[in-house]
């Protein structure tokens, strides 16, 4: 993807500068998608948030759900037990996860949030020490 500021009219004047978003994709059978034309284009975090999250022998709410979380949000896990997170409503445990951090052994493990996930994430460490590092993106 490129992203580019386009001089509209060409006259060399005071024009309106526009975003212009080349992003094409294949799809199968050889044509390409041209998601300019449907108006898609990245949105620019004005706001990331920086928490540590105590790490817990029990469930833990790593992040409230936020409908405008934007992709790119992290958590890691500076811990030297395992982290596993939840996605989404229910209890996070050993047995009940969506992934897994392993344990810092000289630098945290670090985990993205999927694109588009804009609901709750929990946490558990079977070990309480260390903590969760999140850096939220939003608009």
């Amino acid at each position: 993807m490129v992203d580019q500021l386009a001089n509209i009219g060409g006259d060399g004047g005071p024009e309106e500068a526009r975003p212009v978003t080349l992003f094409k994709s294949k799809q199968a059978g050889g044509g390409e998608v041209d998601f300019t034309s449907l108006g898609a284009k990245p949105v620019p975090s004005a706001t990331p948030t920086r928490t540590d999250v105590a790490s817990a022998a029990a469930d833990t709410a790593i992040l409230a759900a936020n409908a405008n979380r934007l992709p790119g949000s992290t958590i890691a896990n500076d811990s030297t037990s395992v982290l596993y997170l939840l996605l989404g409503a229910g209890t996070a445990s050993a047995t009940n996860f969506t992934v897994a951090i392993d344990g810092k052994t000289s630098v945290p493990g670090v985990y993205f949030l999927p694109d588009g996930w804009t609901g709750a994430v929990r946490g558990f460490w079977p070990v309480a020490n260390g903590s969760a590092r999140v850096t939220e993106l939003s608009a």
